[in-house]
């Protein structure tokens, strides 16, 4: 909350006026309040936008060591079989999912997973269904985008935040207590405990966006608040009136907190914008790269009028905001820096900002310039791969300018990066993947004929993205070819060229995307419809497929949480996980209870073995987890009885306590 209003107000204006009197009536009575979002522990992946700002010395002793590392983790997940790394890989864990909030998840269900390749690979120890061809082409996916993140972003991953304001609003002895403002323009309260950082907020529009900030100890800001409260009011408030403003309203969980003029300085405001923060003790020389840089003169955004439209033209409105420039502006502005020319990439700051200010100020931006600097700068030549679906289409290595240090890092990190998962069997060898369920003939008939009809729809879409594919290929190699011909018409046609090409080629993927949805839909609602003997349905469909060419996807789009129950009946599941980074590895022991004993073998005084029982923790049966009476965590529910496991690399492994994970159905699969 920020307690002070600078613009113009009719209502303010009845309370200033000397003339009208304002009569003021109170009113109680049920209303409706809605929760847009709340803030939680979130994380921000690494981009290259962050990274081109990079120094050379930060690239190759911080960025490049952490992300070979990475490389080396998954590469040893993959050849031990150890699946942890490439659920990781997935943004999830082989852990219990932590859960903040109550959900109404059903008991006998482990944890919830966003994919299909999440929960088979929770599923299936043996690791043999990565080469089920439906499963191993999402999985490539899957690694193809990580792999470029990680060639052009190095991997690190920072923590993210909802953008609060320092204001203060409170009521002591019937007087208003309000101040903003106060927190040092150089300060931020946040959770963190690094002692200095860097603020970024998304767009990165240049590297002054990235603000500099230490971390203010609660001392200072104690004394700080206890200042700005008597200096605006008079007031003195006690240290635990001090405390509980300071806990109540300053330091909310998933908030970073800075002054609003310093939020300012890259376009920041408070109506829940996201902000990650690089962190000073992780990329020590990135931080000071930026503390030491001399200050320019701040682009900032503009508070201009907002641009106001009639409610026919909200699909107009929406569509503009989805064709908007800013992601080829900020692309533009890497090719610049890559190309060694960060005073262009300068000058498309304004105009990024006035991409950023149409989404809501109708502003225009100069597109006759952006088209003149794209005409003088050739695009980085890995970012064509942003969106590639499998690893072994990215080159190796590409040919950079010597000034591009994000093509440096892709060229370094990417051979090191092997196409894991280039394997597939046949679709025929599953078969006995999903067994023991029965069905009927006219089930069996019903399914082949759904499996014929889609199998039809899907090759027919497909076969015309790979011709409109192949012609836009046509038209790039033209226009490589004649890039730097000496007649400037034939450049200019083959430009002309390319850009059709690209526009047919965009189009056609958004009427690609379009069309296979309506058609998961249409199997999907076909599939709600059989309400008995749902496995009996999967089952014969699982045959269907098993007994064609095609990759299999039917199955997973129509009955995934059946397909998903029985695979995990037929291979014993993993058990299931709970993450506890801070224990440390040992034999355990849990009861029905929850309890989780840590199990010593020692010798006794007497020379004879005694084994020691040490409480770690107690999961309760609603799923939270107790530490030293102190509830530390909430997982999702599993069921608990006696047994034996063991704590592994931060996890307490409940061995004979399998997973069973169900599927968000609200997400595409």
């Amino acid at each position: 909350m920020k307690p002070e209003y600078k613009g113009p107000s009719r209502v303010l204006d009845l309370f200033r006026s000397e003339t009208r009197q304002l009569e003021v009536r109170t009113y109680r009575g049920p209303i409706i309040f809605g929760i847009r979002e709340v803030s939680e522990p979130r994380e921000f992946e690494s981009s290259y936008t962050l990274l081109e700002h990079a120094s050379w010395e930060t690239l190759k002793s911080e960025i490049l060591p952490h992300a070979l590392s990475q490389v080396q983790k998954l590469r040893s997940a993959v050849e031990q079989g150890n699946y942890e790394g490439l659920l990781e890989l997935l943004g999830t864990s082989q852990a219990q999912q932590r859960v903040e909030a109550e959900e109404t998840v059903d008991s006998g269900f482990t944890s919830r997973e966003a994919t299909v390749v999440e929960a088979v690979l929770k599923v299936d120890p043996t690791g043999n269904l990565v080469r089920h061809p439906y499963i191993n082409q999402q999985l490539n996916k899957l690694l193809a985008r990580w792999t470029f993140k990680l060639c052009t972003g190095g991997g690190f991953r920072m923590p993210a935040f909802a953008l609060a304001d320092d204001g203060i609003l409170a009521l002591h002895d019937g007087q208003v207590i309000a101040a903003s403002d106060w927190l040092p323009l150089d300060c931020a309260i946040t959770s963190l405990s690094c002692l200095r950082g860097l603020v970024v907020r998304y767009p990165i529009r240049m590297f002054e966006d990235l603000l500099p900030f230490r971390r203010m100890p609660i001392g200072e800001m104690v004394g700080a608040i206890a200042h700005a409260v008597q200096q605006g009011t008079g007031i003195r408030l006690h240290p635990c009136q001090l405390v509980d403003l300071f806990e109540g309203q300053l330091s909310l969980k998933g908030t970073l907190t800075l002054n609003s003029k310093t939020a300012a300085l890259n376009g920041g405001d408070f109506d829940f914008d996201m902000v990650c923060v690089v962190e000073g003790n992780q990329l020590p020389r990135f931080v000071e790269d930026r503390f030491s840089m001399k200050e320019q003169t701040p682009i900032q955004k503009e508070k201009l009028k907002k641009q106001k439209s009639p409610w026919w033209n909200l699909a107009q409105v929406a569509s503009k905001a989805k064709g908007n420039e800013i992601g080829s502006i900020t692309d533009l502005q890497t090719s610049c820096v890559a190309a060694g020319h960060p005073e262009l990439a300068y000058e498309l700051v304004r105009e990024l900002q006035n991409a950023l200010d149409s989404l809501k100020h109708g502003t225009q931006v100069d597109r006759e310039r952006i088209a003149a600097i794209r005409k003088q700068i050739k695009t980085a030549p890995w970012l064509k791969y942003k969106r590639e679906e499998q690893v072994s289409r990215m080159p190796v290595s590409v040919e950079v300018e010597p000034t591009d240090k994000v093509g440096y890092l892709y060229n370094t990190v990417r051979k090191e990066v092997d196409d894991f998962f280039r394997t597939t069997l046949p679709i025929s060898d599953f078969h006995g993947v999903i067994s023991r369920a029965t069905f009927t003939q006219e089930m069996f008939d019903e399914c082949r004929e759904i499996n014929r009809l889609y199998a039809a729809e899907v090759s027919r879409i497909m076969k015309r993205k790979s011709e409109v594919e192949a012609q836009f290929q046509e038209a790039e190699a033209e226009f490589e070819a004649q890039r730097n011909s000496a007649d400037r018409k034939v450049r200019d046609a083959a430009r002309r060229k390319r850009n059709a090409a690209q526009l047919t080629l965009q189009s056609e993927k958004d009427r690609t995307n379009d069309e296979l949805k309506a058609l998961m839909m249409l199997v999907r609602k076909w599939a709600d419809e059989k309400k008995e003997n749902r496995r009996g349905w999967c089952q014969a469909l699982h045959i269907v497929v098993c007994g064609g060419r095609s990759k299999g996807s039917l199955l997973w789009n129509t009955f995934p949480q059946e397909a998903i129950d029985m695979i995990g009946e037929e291979t014993g599941s993993q058990p299931v996980q709970v993450a506890a980074p801070d224990l440390v590895d040992g034999e355990i022991e849990f009861d029905h209870e929850g309890r989780v004993f840590l199990v010593e073998h020692l010798k006794g005084e007497n020379g004879e073995n005694e084994v020691r029982r040490t409480l770690l923790l107690q999961i309760k049966q609603n799923g939270d987890v107790f530490r030293e009476g102190r509830r530390v965590s909430r997982v999702h529910p599993f069921p608990l009885n006696d047994g034996r496991g063991e704590i592994r690399d931060g996890h307490v492994v409940f061995e004979g306590i399998p997973q069973r994970p169900t599927l968000n159905l609200h997400r595409p699969t």
